[in-house]
């Protein structure tokens, strides 16, 4: 079968510098033209490999078992998924940071977004989700789908920055006028340093998962910008040995009336 060297080079070949390059632009000096040299490198990058295991495929077809074969086109179809979650993330970046991006807000029922988002998360990413939230909410006022992407975009950063296993706490508040949605996980080495400008654009977290850096580190950003977008607030903090935490907020349909 085709060695790991040998894939590398194809895909290297195809995509360009590795996606291990210069560290990102801090988020105060951003310009177009870094925000295009940006997303050019990871979509050029992402789209070489998946072009790599191709050429592979059809460059040694004939010595290739069915099982190897299919190995190098489950790694493409992989990144081929993860070229197209970039292009998503830059198109909705764009639209949000325009102010073009409209939501669909009405009253709905959080409490059952949050049960349903986090059973199905917990079986798609394989780790324990502990909810704790009261037996009745007042509704609010949000744009449902928006809220469920909030939600899991959260969720999946929790586990991508923890410890395999670990379980990750999403606790929910009443708090009169708003209801207050946090998700902590267990266990993140670093410091609150690490968190410096975490919502600007191109901005994504260390930890001690170096390998996790993937991306154009959009996620928070998008996650910002939604949330203020449905007219609440995001935070986060770090415990220490407690992980970290990110609460953010939704108004209450009686505080808008």
């Amino acid at each position: 079968m085709a060695t790991e060297s040998e894939t590398r080079s194809v895909a290297e070949a195809n995509g360009g510098e590795s996606a291990r390059g210069a560290d990102p632009p801090a988020p105060q000096v951003c310009t177009d033209l870094d925000f295009m040299t940006m997303v050019s490198h990871e979509l050029r990058h992402a789209a070489g490999v998946v072009s790599g295991f191709l050429d592979l495929v059809v460059v040694r077809g004939e010595v290739l078992d069915e099982r190897q074969a299919r190995q190098l086109l489950v790694r493409a179809r992989e990144n081929a998924h993860r070229l197209n979650r970039l292009l998503e993330d830059v198109t909705m970046a764009m639209h949000l940071g325009s102010g073009t991006f409209s939501y669909a807000l009405g009253p709905i029922d959080l409490r059952r977004v949050v049960r349903q988002t986090t059973r199905s998360l917990s079986q798609t990413l394989e780790r324990p989700i502990q909810l704790d939230q009261p037996a009745e909410l007042p509704p609010v006022i949000a744009d449902r789908d928006r809220q469920v992407q909030i939600l899991t975009n959260l969720l999946s950063n929790a586990t991508k920055y923890s410890p395999p296993g670990s379980p990750v706490r999403v606790v929910v508040e009443n708090r009169h006028e708003e209801v207050a949605v946090s998700v902590c996980n267990e266990g993140s080495a670093g410091s609150p340093s690490d968190l410096e400008g975490v919502f600007e654009p191109f901005i994504r977290l260390e930890a001690d998962h170096p390998t996790k850096r993937e991306g154009l580190g959009l996620g928070l950003y998008i996650t910002r910008l939604l949330v203020e977008g449905q007219g609440g607030e995001i935070d986060v903090d770090h415990d220490g040995r407690a992980g970290w935490t990110f609460t953010y907020t939704i108004p209450c349909a009686s505080a808008a009336s």
